[in-house]
């Protein structure tokens, strides 16, 4: 629907960005040569740089997860069980909380 539009929107305007960024001369010669300068920034430019790409992959992960679970009814936390449902099991062991798997239960 129109809520998944608008991550994919932006992570695909992002990566677009992103690309169009990375073939421009002068940032690529940057990004690509192997001098270094005494700043933050240029020393870790090529992970700052890659921080935008990874920014549109999880945009486009949220629209996907946003398609692929559209159809799911919502987790109820009263307990209660109608259709497919999603049920997640925690343990102690890691920390109080901790969900350590999920099962879709049909329970009708």
């Amino acid at each position: 629907g129109l809520q998944a539009l608008r991550p994919l929107s932006l992570g695909l305007g992002v990566l677009g960005a992103h690309q169009v960024a990375l073939c421009t001369p002068g940032v690529s010669h940057f990004l690509l040569s192997p001098q270094r300068g005494t700043t933050w920034v240029t020393q870790n430019k090529e992970g700052l740089a890659s921080c935008v790409g990874f920014f549109g992959v999880y945009l486009l992960g949220i629209a996907l997860g946003q398609q692929l679970f559209a159809s799911r009814p919502p987790f109820r936390s009263d307990g209660a069980c109608s259709g497919n449902t999603m049920h997640c099991y925690t343990g102690g062991g890691y920390g109080v909380g901790r969900v350590v798997g999920c099962a879709l239960a049909s329970c009708t």
